[in-house]
């Protein structure tokens, strides 16, 4: 069954594309691309945000596979914290046990990345963690939840259950 296209680009699809698995590759994509640049020693912020967005759809991509709709993702925006906390409502921790390094890493760089600080130009000092800790903490949510993700990539496939969060 596929969803018929509409004309108007404000209207919402009427079946949902968006699953666990798929926000799992980006998530993995955009950790890989951090590990590049951090080879390279150069670009910080980016590397920051790349890692930083990487926890991200890791995070989202769990909670996509534990029944949230795409609605109630974007509702958690860019919130590191706001994500961990709704993830581990729905038991992360049975799955891949948050670790004090990751949960430091989360609330430490949510100061900055909720607020899209690596993305526009911000004047002062940051109090970041260690990029080699953030890439570690990054790589073990990715890597610890791709089992996860790719058993419960069906769950939304051709369902309309993109925009119908309560």
């Amino acid at each position: 069954m596929t969803a018929t296209a509409s004309k108007d680009p404000a209207s919402k699809p009427t079946f949902d594309r968006t699953n666990s698995a798929g926000l799992w590759h980006f998530a993995h994509q955009y950790r890989q691309a951090g590990e590049v640049i951090r080879e390279k020693n150069a670009l910080a912020v980016v590397t920051y945000y790349l890692f930083c967005h990487s926890i991200e759809l890791a995070l989202k991509a769990y909670l996509r596979g534990s029944g949230h709709t795409i609605q109630q993702l974007i509702n958690l925006r860019h919130d590191l914290e706001k994500t961990l906390a709704a993830a581990e409502k729905l038991r992360i921790n049975q799955v891949f046990p948050i670790s004090d390094d990751l949960r430091v890493a989360v609330q430490t760089m949510n100061v900055y990345y909720s607020k899209k600080d690596f993305e526009y130009i911000f004047a002062g000092y940051q109090r970041l963690i260690k990029l080699d800790v953030l890439s570690r903490v990054a790589s073990e949510l990715v890597s610890g939840l791709k089992a996860y993700c790719m058993q419960h990539q069906h769950l939304h496939d051709a369902r309309p259950t993109a925009h119908t969060c309560g």
